[in-house]
């Protein structure tokens, strides 16, 4: 009920945001398309999810600094999506490259976002040292 609620508004926003600004180059449209992949995350779809925080993340590097936080936590949030979905390699690039980008940051927000991302790597990681045990230990089977 509320979850197919949500994304209808956030549906809703998007056509606005598309009739608004055509080329849809807007810092307000990346954050609309990163909130329907946190909802889509939530519901357990976490390939839509990936597929919205990719073109809210494509939006942001077209718009915001480079070294804009909320480009790290979509990164974070893209890897997070990929580990629920098994794709733990790829999940562990997007965690590695959400914390190179707030490492160094004077800002405060940005050492809870470091803390945040530096414990979504860890959780990656120990994933795919777990997977890579069950491997071994099946090859030793055989």
């Amino acid at each position: 009920g509320r979850y197919t609620d949500a994304g209808n508004s956030y549906k809703a926003s998007l056509a606005i945001h598309e009739k608004l600004e055509p080329h849809g180059n807007t810092a307000t449209t990346a954050s609309v398309y990163g909130n329907l992949g946190g909802l889509l995350h939530r519901q357990g779809r976490f390939q839509e999810a990936i597929t919205m925080y990719e073109k809210s993340m494509k939006l942001q590097e077209s718009v915001l600094a480079p070294s804009n936080p909320d480009i790290a936590v979509t990164c974070n949030n893209i890897a997070v999506s990929l580990a629920k979905f098994g794709k733990l390699e790829e999940a562990q690039e997007y965690a590695q490259r959400a914390l190179a980008l707030v490492e160094g940051s004077d800002l405060e927000e940005a050492n809870g976002d470091k803390r945040l991302f530096q414990s979504t790597l860890k959780f990656i990681v120990s994933k795919l040292a777990k997977q890579a045990a069950h491997k071994s230990m099946r090859v030793q089977e055989q």
